[in-house]
């Protein structure tokens, strides 16, 4: 997985979870990252934030049917997967219920803040 063709959060568990029905934004907050710059890990905080998507979507992985975002968002622990085709995101989650979750948010923003 590489966000941003530079970071990973491949076996690192979230610390914060945020999410904003109104203002279409998700926050996920982690104690460190794979970066593919520099080709190490770094313990360095940071929150991978996704935010004004036009559309998103969600199913329970292994199912067929697609439903709304909020149908089957939980806090999410983990990301397992994610793809980035253009402006369109797609991530395999992990969520503190143990439930495994593919969302797609399209014609989304994306950012990562390290700090």
């Amino acid at each position: 997985m590489k966000l941003k063709n530079r970071y990973s959060f491949d076996d690192e568990i979230a610390e914060k979870f945020c999410y904003d029905n109104v203002n279409k934004c998700i926050q996920i907050y982690f104690s460190g990252y794979f970066d593919f710059i520099v080709n190490k890990h770094l313990e360095s905080k940071c929150k991978f934030v996704i935010s004004n998507w036009k559309r998103a979507k969600s199913k329970i992985v292994d199912r067929e049917e697609y439903s709304s975002l909020e149908s089957n968002l939980g806090i999410i622990s983990l990301i397992l997967d994610a793809e980035e085709d253009g402006d369109n995101l797609k991530l395999i989650v992990n969520t503190i219920e143990d439930k495994y979750i593919e969302l797609c948010f399209f014609s989304v923003e994306t950012f990562i803040l390290c700090f």
